[in-house]
């Protein structure tokens, strides 16, 4: 894989392929032509001086919350040195390392390749902890740096070894500077807090996979530390999932207007980012509705359309699908002077899981 240049970072990265191919048999192959990165020896020992260094601000944060002039705050804070003899001042970001605090959202500039593979991208000024609103990562970071992440594919092979099974996608994250101290990963579980024994992340790189036990569980997101970045997702464990809880699940609908007039409906997980999705489906309208509802894993799931339009398949199964590709559960053929139709989704007892009466526009939306 050779998606970046290392040596070019003055003007933000240089992208010369993100694209890659993963071999089913060896997962780690990827990661050989990763950008050569500090020993890991030198990354904890940064992490450690800048833990000190917050300890050390403490005692100081009085003053700083005495002054009612926020905007020269905002100016004390924005003075980043990341060279050795930085000051305190410089540094000091949070209050505790393993709290989630309200972050700063961002919209990433996305890139696409030549081969439709989206990738995320952000530059990052201060310290702080920032979350991304396509993909729902969040990033504490200790400096600025510049992000760029995307979603590659897992090896089932290599997890069922270590007794695991994906819950989130595989996320390949790089930063310019090293400067990433933590990482929220979403999930999608109704009741994490059950799961506290089961939930675990994968950390893949260039060394093989390391298995890292979170932080922190909350709600919405798993929270671990980041020893170098390479690859991160989200692993439950086997005997876990296979007690069939619900997950937190979404319903999206992609309306297309060719020949052939139908609407693609996908059953996801919740922690899939709507852009995978959306740029899958070029040149389709993509159907802004409330797409949350609970699904659960092995069921069947059936579709359902009073207007009486064509549905295929009358039935599918729900499993977990983390990409890279995303194809439509259930697709329905309306008329071809319908102006709205009205989805069903039942589940195998026949109870309604999620409905919506969709209202088409006059013509496929680019997206």
């Amino acid at each position: 894989m050779s998606w970046m240049n290392p040596g070019v970072f003055t003007g933000g990265y240089r992208i010369d392929c993100y694209s890659v191919v993963i071999n089913k048999t060896s997962l780690f192959n990827h990661f050989l032509t990763y950008r050569r990165r500090a020993p890991l020896t030198t990354l904890l020992e940064e992490q450690q001086q800048f833990k000190e260094n917050r300890t050390e601000q403490t005692s100081q944060e009085s003053l700083i919350a005495a002054s009612s002039d926020d905007s020269h705050l905002s100016l004390d804070l924005s003075t980043t040195n990341t060279e050795s003899g930085s000051s305190v001042e410089n540094t000091e970001v949070m209050e505790k390392p393993h709290t989630v605090h309200d972050p700063s959202h961002f919209i990433p500039e996305i890139l696409i390749n030549t081969f439709g593979e989206t990738s995320y991208r952000f530059r990052v000024e201060y310290p702080g902890t920032y979350e991304c609103t396509s993909t729902r990562l969040v990033f504490t970071m200790c400096r600025e740096g510049e992000l760029l992440y995307r979603i590659v594919q897992w090896d089932e092979s290599l997890l069922q070894s270590a007794g695991k099974t994906p819950a989130g996608p595989l996320f390949d994250i790089q930063c310019s500077e090293d400067s990433v101290f933590q990482l929220h990963i979403p999930h999608c579980e109704t009741k994490p807090a059950s799961l506290s024994d089961g939930l675990s992340v994968a950390h893949i790189s260039y060394d093989g996979m390391n298995i890292l036990d979170p932080l922190q569980i909350t709600d919405t997101h798993v929270v671990v530390d980041v020893p170098h970045l390479s690859a991160f997702g989200l692993l439950i464990d086997i005997v876990k999932r296979i007690l069939n809880q619900p997950i937190r699940g979404q319903i999206l609908l992609f309306h297309r207007l060719r020949k052939n007039r139908k609407v693609n409906v996908f059953l996801l997980p919740e922690n899939i980012p709507l852009q995978e999705v959306r740029q899958q489906q070029e040149g389709a309208e993509y159907i802004e509705a409330p797409s949350s509802c609970h699904l659960i894993k092995g069921h069947t799931y059936s579709l359902h359309s009073p207007e009486k339009y064509r549905v295929q398949p009358l039935r599918a199964q729900f499993d977990f699908n983390y990409g890279p590709n995303y194809h439509p559960t259930f697709e329905i053929r309306p008329n071809s002077n319908a102006e709205e139709v009205t989805v069903m989704v039942r589940d195998q007892e026949e109870t309604p899981v999620w409905e919506y009466n969709a209202r088409f526009n006059e013509g496929p939306v680019r997206l």
